[in-house]
């Protein structure tokens, strides 16, 4: 079992001026937005030998992840933090039999849950949420209640078998996956006021529709789906692909088209006090077709014309050209004849993950709706979707671990591990959005990469954690 605690308050801090708060009539502000995150995990295993040619094994695990006061901080007030929960359980079984001297079956089922809300928090506000572009956004939050429930069951059975200098693999999967979604529900409806003038205009009557955008929830926020999938597989180990330069290449293809084409290479070693595992790829993703709303991973962009996809023609959200990611785990073994100093520099394990990514393509956008599709933020003239990239990111994590004897089986294990070692700024995220006039003509200069945007987060700052584990 382990437990963390994070307070990250810091991460949200409230840049608002107190004549901005007072102008929109808002109450005044906290210098931050009381964020912290808990995160549980638990992992159980038991292996079983039922006999010389069967063996079991089972496992269960879960995560949990509390975040209250999410959101918030910058140019949005404190009612509109919602508390983020994330629950997710699962649980296996394998059953490994040997069929003679060169078969094997292996026989896995497998189940899985996730459970992600995000409801409201004791900050929350209860009137209307509203946005004044680039000023304030105060309010009920704009993404509660929201939420969705997954459950995934799986049952798998290959078989393997040794001929030769080949090893060759074939079997079937089953899945079936249950679905519930809850989007946020804006019945009473949420507005995007240009400035605060025009927000005031609005609000006492003398200029009634001088905001940019209304949206409002209509019908049912939830709908559940499920799915069965099924599939078989045949696998040859020492034989050539037909085009060796690819690992894979996949398409996806429906009244749209997707392509992603890459080249893998790994190097894995493990030799007396060292093993290390190192994957580089090269790739590029390109569609015309957004991932837009709750079913896909990562929300992109609205359509900007339906009649016409290739209008939106570009990089995929995940279109990450290099990307070297690595593991290393060192034990050495020094022999000295000093018996203190021999204890001192052995029963040592030092471990590094290396991450050494290209940045992620992110889309500029305008303050405006100028398709009139209901859909705000479309691109200004002249620039493409996902036409711009995130700086690149390196970042290399270290963990130190010794066990020292206390009587019999008993041992206590000192932990020691760091986050982003060589403490290097990552860029996360930008606020990518630009005021543009009413033909999406840009009003001012903009920015030629992802730094010069004036509102940036960033991944975390070097971070050291030490911990104890005593085991008996």
């Amino acid at each position: 079992m382990e437990r963390t605690f994070r307070d990250l308050s810091q991460q949200r801090v409230i840049t608002l001026t107190p004549a901005v708060v007072a102008q929109a009539g808002v109450q005044p502000q906290p210098a931050f937005v009381p964020f912290s995150q808990t995160a549980l995990f638990y992992i159980g295993k038991v292996d079983y030998v039922i006999n010389g040619a069967n063996r079991l094994t089972a496992r269960f695990m879960r995560f949990g992840n509390e975040q209250p006061g999410n959101a918030g901080g910058g140019t949005s007030t404190i009612d509109t933090t919602y508390d983020y929960h994330d629950d997710m359980n699962s649980g296996a079984a394998q059953l490994v039999s040997t069929l003679g001297g060169t078969k094997l079956n292996e026989l896995r089922v497998q189940y899985a849950n996730r459970n992600t809300s995000r409801t409201p928090s004791p900050f929350s506000g209860n009137g209307q949420p509203i946005r004044i572009t680039g000023v304030i956004s105060f309010g009920t939050p704009f993404d509660i209640p929201a939420g969705f429930e997954q459950g995934i069951l799986q049952v798998i059975d290959n078989v393997s078998w040794i001929r030769g200098s080949h090893a060759f693999k074939v079997g079937g999967d089953i899945q079936a996956v249950s679905d519930w979604r809850q989007t946020q529900e804006i019945f009473s409806g949420s507005y995007t006021f240009p400035t605060i003038v025009a927000y005031l205009a609005a609000k006492d009557g003398s200029k009634p529709y001088g905001y940019t955008s209304f949206a409002q929830t209509v019908g049912t926020p939830n709908y559940s789906f499920s799915s069965k999938l099924f599939s078989l597989f045949a696998q040859v180990s020492g034989a050539t692909r037909m085009d060796p330069r690819f690992n894979s290449i996949s398409v996806v293809q429906s009244n749209a088209w997707s392509t992603y084409r890459a080249i893998t290479l790994s190097l894995s070693r493990q030799a007396r006090g060292l093993q290390f595992n190192v994957n580089y790829s090269y790739g590029k993703g390109i569609d015309n077709a957004p991932a837009h709303g709750n079913l896909s991973f990562v929300s992109d962009s609205a359509r900007s014309d339906p009649t016409n996809l290739d209008r939106d023609q570009g990089p995929n959200l995940l279109d990450s050209r290099h990307n070297f990611n690595g593991s290393i785990v060192a034990q050495p073994s020094i022999p000295l004849k000093n018996a203190f100093v021999n204890r001192l520099l052995n029963e040592n394990q030092l471990g590094f993950m290396l991450q050494l990514n290209s940045g992620l393509p992110f889309t500029l956008t305008s303050n405006r709706d100028l398709n009139g599709d209901g859909n705000g933020s479309d691109r200004p003239l002249f620039v493409g979707r996902n036409s711009m990239y995130m700086p690149n990111r390196y970042n290399v994590d270290m963990r130190y671990s010794r066990y020292f004897p206390v009587h019999g089986n008993m041992r206590l294990e000192v932990i020691a591990e760091f986050k982003n070692v060589f403490n290097i700024v990552q860029l996360q995220s930008v606020n990518s959005t630009v005021p543009v006039d009413t033909a999406g003509n840009p009003l001012s200069m903009v920015p030629t990469d992802a730094w010069g945007f004036s509102s940036q987060s960033g991944f975390e700052q070097r971070e050291f954690q030490l911990g104890f584990k005593f085991r008996f």
